[in-house]
């Protein structure tokens, strides 16, 4: 399959609570699966509850709040429906793609999730490649020139239609028909999948965490912590001792919220930071 029309593409954006993708989280999934002779084979939209605020920088590219997002599904339960839809015979789209491949294999590393195989192209290097004489290489310039742009918000759905359009409308004004030619407008480290992305294994995470537990302890202070994967809302506890069992890390903390001793597996931690004091019933955080 080397012709551009025998294959599939899929146009996704991400829209998140930040720009960091090992702070951050996505809050916004949109993709399209298209062919140069099916524009509309099927789409992915779906809000994302994150376990951190949303960035001021970040509200005010896409305009979601918190409260968009409270009655959205957790990343567990939509991250294994996004892979699905990914496939692995697409080849998959992201306009500024390092960016948006990063929280993928973020979020991946997070749910315990092996990242999807597909290969990932930018579509800024093809933009530049067609159309040199642009001002800038933003996706909303680019549309804005090719008549495409819509008055529509900045949202996930949205930008997936428009970098479609995009992309279509470059492999028709470049005459592209065979894969191998678009793939020779890249560079080879311009040309990878999810699974190539440096990230955190969940043993690095968890060494991480350890280390803040002990600083805890070592400290006399408490811990705040979000624990277990549809949990939303974090606990305070006190850290008495950490001990492991096999490959596994435990911690045994005095729970503020139960009044009780319990041992909480590292691993099933969430979020993690210290807490600094209790003011009006409202804790303090700081990370390290």
């Amino acid at each position: 399959m080397n012709r551009i029309k025998d294959c599939q593409f899929i146009a996704f954006d991400f829209e998140t609570t930040g720009i960091d993708s090992v702070k951050d989280r996505v809050i916004e999934i949109g993709a399209v699966r298209f062919s140069v002779v099916e524009p509309s084979i099927d789409t992915f939209e779906t809000l994302v509850f994150p376990d951190k605020s949303i960035s001021d920088s970040a509200f005010d590219v896409h305009g979601l709040t918190m409260s968009d997002l409270v009655d959205a599904p957790g990343m567990q339960e939509v991250l294994p429906s996004f892979l699905r839809f990914l496939g692995g015979d697409a080849i998959l789209l992201a306009h500024n793609a390092s960016f948006d491949r990063s929280f993928l294999a973020a979020e991946c590393v997070r749910c315990h999730l092996s990242p999807p195989e597909n290969q990932v192209l930018c579509t800024l290097p093809f933009c530049k490649s067609v159309w040199p004489a642009s001002d800038n290489y933003r996706l909303e310039t680019i549309g804005r020139m090719l008549g495409l742009i819509t008055d529509e918000e900045h949202r996930g759905l949205a930008d997936s239609m428009l970098l479609r359009d995009v992309f279509l409308r470059g492999i028709r004004d470049s005459g592209i028909s065979e894969i191998d030619e678009l793939l020779s407008l890249y560079k080879p480290h311009q040309m990878k999948t999810v699974a190539d992305v440096r990230f955190p294994s969940p043993s690095q995470v968890t060494s991480v965490e350890l280390r803040l537990i002990e600083k805890a302890i070592s400290s006399k202070r408490d811990l705040a912590l979000q624990y277990g994967e549809h949990s939303r809302a974090f606990r305070t506890v006190t850290p008495e001792s950490c001990f492991s069992r096999g490959s596994k890390h435990y911690m045994i903390a005095i729970c503020h919220r139960e009044g009780i001793s319990k041992t909480f597996r590292i691993d099933r931690i969430q979020e993690c930071y210290l807490a600094m004091e209790e003011t009006a019933g409202c804790v303090l955080l700081i990370t390290v």
